[in-house]
């Protein structure tokens, strides 16, 4: 898990850079949306398992 964060981080900066062509408005949103989406699917993949753990009292 923590290397596909990593590779999504450094990827979507890589790609907002190239994109941005200067405007940083643009590279801050094209880092933005890609790593809020890979942490979106890291916590739904997780979700499964905080619901089994949190269910044991």
């Amino acid at each position: 898990m923590t290397a596909r964060l990593f590779a999504t981080v450094m990827g979507a900066g890589i790609m907002a850079d190239n994109l941005a062509g200067g405007n940083v408005a643009v590279a801050v949103i094209g880092t933005t949306l890609p790593i809020g989406a890979i942490l979106y699917v890291i916590i739904d993949m997780f979700a499964p398992f905080r619901a089994r753990i949190s269910t044991r009292r």
